[in-house]
């Protein structure tokens, strides 16, 4: 089961830490072709084991970003008139409650995080320079008062035993993510973040992690619906 306490850890990582140095083969007019970009599937938010059904929002994205690649986002939105919102600079590394064992960490450094309003075609060329960009999610239903959420690029695996670690650290490889290493005060549990590289944003991940059969639990970083934890 996930815990507060884990969901405390995840969102307090989330805040200092997220954003990898962009390759040199990604190209500058498009995101990742390997990321999914279709808003009318169903999905669901994992919770305890149980599946929620949601929807991506074609309107509203979480993105994060070096400092050095604001002026090209804000040019690309400024073409379209839409601004950044909810700018906030991150700086330094505190991974306090995670037992550092992935090279991932290496990859990470200071970046901003913001939101972005706007539908996909529009501002696609903007979301193009972040280092990663999620969708906002819709509850197909009102969810204990709550219509939508935003997710970071970190998402939590339970390992069924220790030996599984291979299994973890394959599917990682497969699917583009990067491990960055095991919670100290939750057993078992391991912390693994997405960039635009991956296969899918976090809450995918979260999803293909689960129900690959491999793993006890998972549970993707969000915010906007703490309440209900």
């Amino acid at each position: 089961m996930m815990t507060k306490k884990l969901l405390f850890f995840s969102f307090l990582s989330m805040a200092i830490l997220v954003g990898c140095n962009k390759s040199e083969n990604q190209p500058e007019d498009e995101t990742s072709t390997t990321r999914s970009i279709n808003f009318n599937d169903v999905s669901y938010y994992l919770l305890d084991g149980q599946k929620i059904p949601v929807r991506k929002n074609d309107g509203k994205f979480y993105v994060m970003f070096h400092t050095s690649e604001v002026g090209k986002i804000t040019e690309q939105l400024s073409k379209v008139d839409i601004k950044l919102k909810n700018l906030t600079d991150v700086q330094g590394i505190n991974l306090y409650s995670i037992n550092v064992i992935g090279s991932g960490v290496n990859k990470f450094s200071d970046f901003k995080s913001a939101t972005i309003e706007g539908e996909y075609e529009t501002v696609k060329l903007a979301l193009s320079h972040t280092l990663y960009w999620a969708p906002y999610y819709q509850f197909l239903e009102r969810f204990e008062g709550i219509d939508e959420f935003g997710i970071t690029n970190l998402f939590y695996v339970k390992l069924k035993s220790l030996k599984d670690m291979d299994l973890l650290m394959k599917l990682a490889k497969e699917n583009l993510v990067e491990l960055i290493g095991s919670d100290k005060f939750l057993y078992g549990w391991y912390l693994l973040a997405c960039t635009n590289h991956s296969k899918g944003d976090a809450l995918e991940m979260t999803n293909l992690f689960f129900e690959s059969g491999l793993f006890e639990n998972a549970s993707t970083d969000v915010f906007g619906i703490g309440k209900i934890h």
